[in-house]
């Protein structure tokens, strides 16, 4: 009981009780207890991460325009460009695990779609047989090809990047033709009929949103409401001055035709039958409070190891550090000066840590 004492007084009885009922291992709980009572604005951290975000694929079936590596108006530059690597392997990913078994949480994406990778259920499988949670981001194009295999694969969460209500939405933010939409729309249908009454995986559908189509985020609640999801998703959008997408696209919070209509959302509320909704954290236009926690908890890592540890944009690079060769790429000096980035105020934001939602959450 001592061991879990600590934990006990720090997350509430549900928590720990939705933690322990995971069958997590004993040193993924000790190092969660770390995570809980450690000092989050130090540099040289003495938990490990528990979180991971593991980039399987730089190839991708769409063309999305605001993707800094997939839009055909990509600049092959930037913090967010990531050099096109092979596919990770499972024997890669069996690697990395072994380095990183406080891991409680994995995330299997893509620089591009991480489902045109053929051993990605096998992956998954792998990730839960080491007492840890497997969960997807993808754009929903081959789920229902790969229906079965993505339900016997065990994943804890899907996230399904829909990013339109329609056809002619859909082919103007992906680049591809129109029908792709029904193709993702009957994929999302399929993993939702064949999961039955099973509580996992969740399925949530993702939805970007600028100045040009928040007007639409009723309508893809109502399309989630359809599809019988469990959740929807809004993000703002991250931009690196995407044609199309420049910073005049992210939604402010000092935008009150946003402000209202979300706020309309909100106040309309849903019923029984309706998906969970998150909306948007809207951006301020000049960071007062520095509250990206991505460098405290998550480990991204690409197929030769190389690591980040931001979630939105700062794709991995040699340069970062690797989890496979480093004896410590976690706190390796790129962590640990992007650590004391978000703890000082008198050093300056990255342009691309300027305008991110993680420093307007709540």
């Amino acid at each position: 009981m001592k061991i879990y004492r600590p934990l006990f007084n720090l997350v509430s009885r549900e928590r720990l009780r939705k933690l322990l009922n995971q069958k997590f291992t004993l040193p993924q709980l000790l190092n969660r207890v770390k995570y809980e009572m450690s000092d989050k604005g130090k540099a040289l951290l003495v938990f490990r991460p528990t979180w991971m975000t593991v980039y399987v694929s730089d190839r991708c079936n769409l063309a999305c325009g605001f993707c800094v590596n997939q839009s055909p108006d990509r600049a092959n530059a930037g913090l967010g460009f990531h050099e096109p690597l092979q596919d990770m392997t499972l024997a890669r990913l069996r690697e990395i695990l072994d380095k990183t078994p406080e891991i409680m949480v994995v995330t299997l994406a893509g620089i591009g779609e991480p489902t045109v990778n053929p051993e990605i259920y096998d992956m998954a499988r792998e990730i839960r047989g080491r007492h840890m949670r497997a969960n997807l981001i993808t754009n929903g194009v081959l789920l229902k090809r790969d229906a079965d295999k993505v339900l016997s694969a065990g994943f804890n969460e899907i996230l399904v990047s829909v990013n339109a209500v329609n056809e002619s939405a859909f082919a103007a933010v992906v680049n591809k033709p129109p029908h792709t939409f029904g193709v993702v729309i009957d994929g999302v249908r399929a993993i939702i009929q064949r999961r039955g009454r099973r509580s996992e995986p969740k399925v949530r559908i993702a939805f970007v949103c600028t100045k040009s189509n928040y007007r639409q985020m009723h309508d893809f609640i109502s399309l989630g409401k359809e599809l019988r999801v469990d959740g929807v998703r809004f993000h703002n959008l991250i931009t690196d001055g995407m044609k199309r997408y420049e910073i005049d696209q992210c939604l402010f919070e000092d935008d009150q035709d946003v402000v209202q209509y979300i706020r309309d959302l909100k106040e309309a509320g849903h019923g029984s039958g309706w998906p969970e909704v998150e909306f948007p954290p809207l951006l301020p236009r000049h960071v007062q409070e520095r509250k990206c926690q991505w460098y405290h908890k998550n480990l991204c890592v690409d197929s030769n190891g190389s690591v980040s540890g931001c979630g939105r944009f700062i794709v991995p690079r040699p340069e970062y550090g690797n989890v496979l060769t480093n004896r410590d790429a976690w706190n390796g000096q790129h962590f640990r000066d992007m650590r004391e980035m978000f703890s000082d105020s008198t050093i300056p934001l990255l342009s691309c840590c300027q305008h991110c939602v993680e420093n307007a959450r709540q």
